[in-house]
């Protein structure tokens, strides 16, 4: 699926404490499947926003849905060692 997602197209991403200076992108370690490392990201902010519904509800901590372009955010999570997994 990320192969058609052109480069300057906005996905939404989940950020973990934003504006307090060691924000970063929610992502996820999951041995027992094989996902992974991963950073869930979604094309439609709706959807984001629902996610983060859920997974707030359930969860401590400051979090905020952020658009940012595909090809920055893909390159800043394969340099961290994360996959990117579009939802």
């Amino acid at each position: 699926m990320t192969e058609n997602i052109k480069d300057d197209t906005w996905i939404y991403v989940v950020v973990q404490n934003p504006g307090a200076g060691n924000e970063s992108y929610l992502a996820f370690s999951d041995d027992e499947t094989e996902k992974g490392q991963y950073v869930p990201a979604f094309l439609d902010k709706d959807a984001a926003l629902g996610w983060l519904y859920n997974f707030s509800s359930k969860n401590d901590g400051k979090y905020e849905v952020q658009a940012i372009y595909y090809d920055f955010l893909r390159d800043q999570v394969k340099e961290s060692g994360y996959e990117l997994v579009i939802k």
